[in-house]
């Protein structure tokens, strides 16, 4: 039995989602954001990483991710 592999670059966009402000000390935070609260815009980062997959029992698995920095 061989172990074929395949190899892959993948390049993406990471979203970091919004988040409360922390000087809101008033009410336990509900889930959603009050009127009045200010909210910091979503942060991204583009990200690329090679991925490298290897077959096993007929199944494919990721054996080896490396991620380029910068």
């Amino acid at each position: 039995m061989s172990n074929e592999q395949l190899f892959f670059r993948v390049d993406y966009t990471f979203w970091v989602p919004r988040q409360m402000d922390d000087n809101d000390d008033e009410e336990p935070f509900s889930g959603q954001p009050a009127e009045s609260a200010a909210v910091s815009p979503p942060r991204s980062y583009q990200r690329t990483d090679f991925v490298t997959l290897v077959q096993k029992k007929g199944n494919w698995r990721i054996s080896e991710i490396r991620r380029k920095e910068g």
